[in-house]
């Protein structure tokens, strides 16, 4: 017999009721605050684990308040979502898409130590090339942090809030949720305060500063956390899209007025005429350059123009390409933002090859990398080439145990060759690939160690780059001797230089030393010369940078040198010489300035130091409104 339920008052009923609702309110909210939590640990992690959170205080407002304005604007708006099984899938593919982005971000953070922008993610492509690279970093705590990550998703996902009895009144607390979050981001500004004036030093290193130009992608991930980053990063390039550019154009021409007109000089003109042959060295560090490594560089370094005092600043992100950009424009990419796709309508008539051209050249590149790899297809062209050749696109007609990933790929090519040194003028760009990372048990260092077993003696990671870094010096041989067996040598030029420093070594401490051994403890130092047979070896040690080789170039080669170039002529006596590098920091003479703190000074007065400071902030701007402003169109 089933006992009949009790009776109860109206009173009783309503207590009830009320406490139902509570219950029901409360339960939404809990599950409204996990949704907050579970957006908001992607932020803590990715702080956390590249140690950025380490650099400003823990409880400094700004980064956490846009963080926890974000997640409570992300998890109200899947909530907004009528039906809750949609509302869950929403919530699983912007948690997802935040964990991916977190992700890519640490990746790429253990690779090049610094976070990337959002143009950057149109090169994955390029990014998969370390990934062997970035797997050597996953251990048993990275894995159970990940999962851990994924957990809190799932428990988003499963503890997703139910929809309370009164949905109106539920929408309108939550649509009030995700204004008061919008508005806190709109007011993400003006939580860094003003700045007192453009011009001012202490503004460029500022928060203030960092977020109205949004330049250093570290400095920028510090003050925003990941989620108003990627916003800001958005804002920032759609900014650069739609922006008027007159006034841009005006500041541009006044700063190249102010730039003293190029002379000559006794080095004007002395190769005029000859062939050449421009080398890219991939991750060829100065000191690797030596008689046991690699002779036949050593050798035609010695005996060229040799500046060792050279210096490839890392701008922005996809470091090859960035470098390859400046070198062959004699102009710097963004300082916030990857250029290979966004420039490959913009004019550069003085770009080398252009200018090449012009003297009745043919102009042709060359690598192993596919043309979609960082854009090179189209920007190649953009740069003045005729055709970006893949080594892919022309195998080898006989079974040959060389790789296009190795660099004797290339003068082993019968077709390639004769593309690379067929008319009678040439300019050729080629970039090497061979000493690229890994340098462990990749299938190339493997290979390489095999044919150079000398290097085993140096440890497994570092007897892999001395391998593979031999199979470029081999390349070089092997051109020399072709060259000279066709008769062509004597009418050749060789201007090499690296794409930038060893980073793809791991031990760091074994990188500084190598470098200080070198003669610099800024591991951005790398070797850049010009050899041709003849060449009596000069050593130049003014302070350079990657952007001063075009207009070097063009002088040796009697070319008239543009003013409006923002790299000079080494050998121009006038030129005192400097490398500037991102994020405030530049070096002069003896005198090095990083972040905008004096690291050593050798003469410089304070007030010159704070004169270079700003002619550095300045420099910054005018670079990227050259860009901005598709300067060079029609001039």
């Amino acid at each position: 017999m089933v006992n009949p339920k009790p009776f109860e008052s109206n009173e009783d009923m309503i207590m009830n009721q009320t406490k139902n609702r509570a219950a029901g309110w409360l339960s939404v909210l809990v599950r409204q605050l996990l949704l907050v939590l579970t957006f908001v640990s992607l932020d803590l992690w990715l702080r956390y684990k590249t140690q950025a959170i380490g650099l400003y205080d823990i409880a400094e407002l700004a980064p956490n308040l846009l963080t926890l304005f974000w997640a409570v604007l992300l998890s109200t708006l899947v909530t907004l979502i009528p039906s809750r099984k949609w509302g869950r899938i929403a919530y699983g593919v912007v948690y997802g898409f935040y964990f991916i982005y977190t992700l890519v971000q640490y990746g790429v953070y253990l690779v090049l130590d610094r976070f990337v922008y959002v143009t950057d993610l149109v090169l994955a492509g390029e990014g998969a090339d370390y990934a062997d690279y970035v797997l050597e970093f996953i251990t048993p705590g990275l894995i159970v942090q990940l999962l851990t990550l994924i957990g809190f998703g799932v428990l988003g996902v499963v503890f997703f809030p139910k929809k309370p009895q009164a949905p109106k009144k539920a929408m309108l607390v939550r649509g009030m949720a995700a204004l008061l979050a919008v508005l806190g981001i709109s007011q993400a500004g003006s939580l860094y305060g003003e700045l007192a004036g453009e011009n001012v030093w202490d503004n460029f290193q500022s928060p203030a500063f960092e977020y109205k130009r949004f330049v250093s992608p570290n400095f920028g991930m510090q003050i925003t956390g990941v989620y108003h980053f990627l916003c800001r990063d958005i804002q920032v390039q759609l900014g650069r899209a739609f922006n008027d550019t007159t006034e841009l154009s005006a500041e541009i021409d006044a700063y190249f007025e102010e730039k003293p007109d190029h002379l000559g000089n006794e080095y004007t003109g002395i190769l005029e005429g000859k062939n050449v042959i421009a080398v890219m060295l991939e991750s060829i560090d100065d000191w690797m350059i030596t008689p046991e490594v690699m002779p036949t560089l050593h050798q035609m370094m010695t005996e060229g123009i040799n500046f060792t005092n050279h210096y490839t600043p890392d701008y922005a992100s996809g470091y090859t390409f960035n470098t390859e950009f400046a070198f062959n424009l004699g102009v710097y990419p963004y300082s916030n933002g990857n250029v290979s796709y966004a420039l490959t309508r913009s004019a550069f008539p003085h770009s080398i090859a252009n200018m090449f051209v012009e003297e009745g050249y043919t102009a042709n590149s060359f690598h192993e990398g596919e043309p979609d790899f960082y854009n090179r297809g189209p920007m190649h062209t953009a740069f003045g080439f005729e055709i970006y050749h893949c080594y892919r696109d022309y195998p080898i007609a006989v079974e040959s145990v060389y790789s296009v990933h190795d660099d004797t790929f290339l003068p082993r090519n019968d077709t390639l060759w004769e593309i690379m040194t067929g008319p009678e003028k040439f300019y050729s760009f080629v970039i090497t690939y061979s000493a690229h990372l890994p340098y462990a048990q990749d299938e190339l260092s493997v290979w390489a160690r095999r044919q150079f077993p000398e290097y085993n003696d140096y440890g497994e990671e570092l007897s892999g780059l001395y391998a593979k870094a031999r199979l470029t010096d081999e390349m070089f041989r092997l051109m020399l001797e072709r060259l000279e067996a066709e008769g062509k040598l004597e009418n050749t030029v060789f201007v090499c230089y690296g794409d930038h420093y060893a980073y793809g070594v791991q031990d760091l401490e074994l990188l500084q030393q190598k470098s200080e051994e070198a003669g610099s403890s800024i591991l951005e130092k790398t070797p850049a010369f010009i050899w041709w047979p003849g060449s009596e070896g000069v050593t130049v040690d003014k302070v350079c940078h990657t952007v001063d080789l075009a207009p070097t170039v063009m002088n040796l080669f009697g070319m008239e040198v543009p003013k409006n170039l923002m790299g000079s002529d080494i050998l121009d006596d006038s030129y005192e010489g400097y490398a500037i590098f991102p994020y405030t920091t530049w070096i002069k003479g003896g005198t090095y300035v990083q972040y905008g703190e004096v690291q050593w000074n050798d003469g410089m007065t304070d007030e010159e130091i704070q004169q270079m400071n700003a002619f550095v902030q300045r420099y910054y701007y005018i670079n990227d409104s050259i860009l901005e402003a598709d300067y060079y169109a029609g001039k």
